[in-house]
């Protein structure tokens, strides 16, 4: 099963590339014959600096950190033994539903922190306006919200397992493995998106 999905990634990351080759063609034919289209070829002395010099920032988008942090969360659910514990709380021991509780707990005082930051007037994580999204809340929402699940995964974790430092530190990054198969995929279609802003759009 790994092995299929692993060929199919394969296959979209050279679709992806090759429909990048075809941009880079396709926006020096288009500039050349077609100037009143105002296209940008990227074959161009301004194309190529533009590529350049946003490469790592393209690359280092706000999604990647989403991606690695939904990553930890997941694998953090997962190794900790709260996934399971979640859908068999009937037959946890005294001391998993203890974990459990606590694991609660940490929950809701998170959503009582965040609601009393967004929902009270003139709260410190809405925006200039008082409106909730855009703001400092919905920008960081998502790491916010993996964080979370990543803090009450250890918690359990350590509550049932007895937990030291190290098997906590693997809680944290066992999730990572999951996304390493789609890192070249993902750094192909943002380059692909961001040249097709460059080519239609600036």
């Amino acid at each position: 099963m790994k092995n299929k999905v692993i060929s199919i990634l394969a296959g979209l990351s050279l679709t992806v590339f090759v429909a990048q080759l075809l941009l880079v063609l396709v926006s020096w034919l288009l500039a050349a014959a077609r100037p009143d289209w105002h296209v940008n070829s990227m074959l161009s002395s301004e194309g190529i600096r533009w590529f350049f010099r946003n490469l790592t920032t393209m690359l280092s988008s706000p999604v990647l950190i989403w991606i690695v942090l939904c990553a930890m969360a997941y694998g953090s659910v997962r190794s900790s033994g709260l996934a399971r514990a979640l859908t068999n709380f009937g037959t946890l021991s005294s001391r998993e539903r203890f974990a459990v509780i606590v694991v609660f707990v940490e929950f809701v005082l998170a959503a009582l922190v965040l609601v009393l930051l967004t929902c009270i007037p003139h709260a410190i994580l809405l925006s200039s306006v008082g409106t909730l999204f855009p703001s400092s809340f919905s920008a960081s929402i998502v790491p916010v919200v993996a964080i979370i699940v990543i803090v009450m995964s250890i918690t359990y974790g350590s509550l049932c397992q007895q937990t030291g430092l190290v098997d906590i530190y693997k809680i944290m990054y066992n999730g990572i493995a999951y996304i390493v198969p789609l890192i070249p995929l993902y750094m192909l279609l943002v380059l692909l998106v961001n040249s097709l802003f460059y080519v239609f759009i600036l």
